[in-house]
C-alpha cells in the first residue's frame, strides 16, 4: 500500500493537493493519496496545505486565509507558476474514483464544524474509492462522524484499526504485534522527517528496515517512490 503524501507526485505544474498531483499519483501506481482539508468561507470541504504565511500567499500569491474565502472563489486562484486551481474536496474525490485512487484525509482544520464535518461523510458516502481508505485526525468528532467511511488511526489513547506515524516511532517486534492483532501498520517517509545531509540515504534505510518487518505500505513522499519494494507484475 504506497500512500503519496502532499496530495499525489508533486513537481513543476503539479503542486501539492492539485489535481495534477492526484493524475500522477495514478500514473505512478500509487494505492491512495494524502488529502490535506480546510473549510472554505461558506464552509466547503477545501484542499490546501498552507505553510508558515498562514495564508495563499506562499503557494497561489493571494496573502489571504483560505477560511476568508468562499469555495467559488478559491475555485479562481492558480498555484503559482502553474494554471492548476485551488479544488474542493469533492472534484478531488470525484477524481481519486475515477483513477481507482483511495484517500487518506488529513484534517488542517482546528475545530471542523458540524455542517462541514457532514458534507464530507456525504461526500465519501456518495463515491466509490478502492480501499483501504483512512483518516489520520485524532479529533474524536472527526472520527465520530467519518468513521463509517475511514479507517481510524491507531494511538496509545484511541482504539483504531491502523497504526501511522513517523518510521522511527515504531520497532520491528511492535510491527510484528500490530499485524497479529490485525492492525494495519503505514509508517510515514517524508521530506521533513530527515537531516537535508542525509535525506535519501536515512529514508532508504527506514524503508528497507520496516519492508523487512512486515509494514502494510507507506505514505511516501514521491522522492522516495523508488525505494519501495515493488510486488511483482
Amino acid at each position: 500500500m504506497l500512500i503519496a503524501h502532499r496530495g499525489g507526485v508533486v513537481g513543476p505544474g503539479s503542486p501539492e493537493n492539485s489535481l495534477a498531483a492526484i493524475r500522477g499519483a495514478a500514473a505512478c501506481g500509487y494505492t491512495a493519496v494524502e488529502l490535506d482539508v480546510r473549510s472554505s468561507k461558506d464552509e466547503q470541504p477545501v484542499l490546501f496545505h498552507g505553510d508558515w504565511s498562514r495564508t495563499l500567499r506562499v503557494s497561489c500569491g493571494v496573502d489571504t486565509p483560505v477560511h476568508e474565502l468562499t469555495l467559488a472563489e478559491l475555485r479562481q486562484i492558480r498555484y503559482l507558476a502553474t494554471d492548476e486551481p485551488v479544488v474542493g474536496l469533492e472534484e478531488a474525490l470525484a477524481l481519486c474514483a475515477e483513477r481507482g485512487l483511495g484517500v487518506m484525509i488529513d484534517w488542517k482544520e482546528d475545530a471542523p464544524s458540524d455542517p462541514l464535518l457532514a458534507r464530507v461523510a456525504g461526500m465519501l458516502g456518495s463515491v466509490r474509492l478502492p480501499g483501504p481508505n483512512t483518516t489520520i485526525s485524532n479529533d474524536p468528532r472527526v472520527r465520530q462522524a467519518l468513521g463509517r467511511h475511514l479507517l481510524l488511526r491507531k494511538t496509545a489513547e484511541l482504539p483504531g484499526q491502523f497504526w501511522f506515524g513517523h518510521a522511527d516511532h515504531i520497532t520491528d517486534q511492535q510491527v510484528a504485534s500490530y499485524r497479529d492483532e490485525g492492525t494495519l501498520v503505514i509508517p510515514s517517509i517524508n521530506t521533513f522527517h530527515y537531516p537535508p545531509h542525509g535525506v535519501r540515504t536515512l529514508a532508504g534505510r527506514d524503508i528497507s528496515r520496516l519492508a523487512a518487518a512486515g509494514a502494510d505500505g507507506f505514505q511516501i513522499d514521491h522522492d522516495f517512490f523508488d525505494f519501495v519494494p515493488k510486488r511483482p507484475a
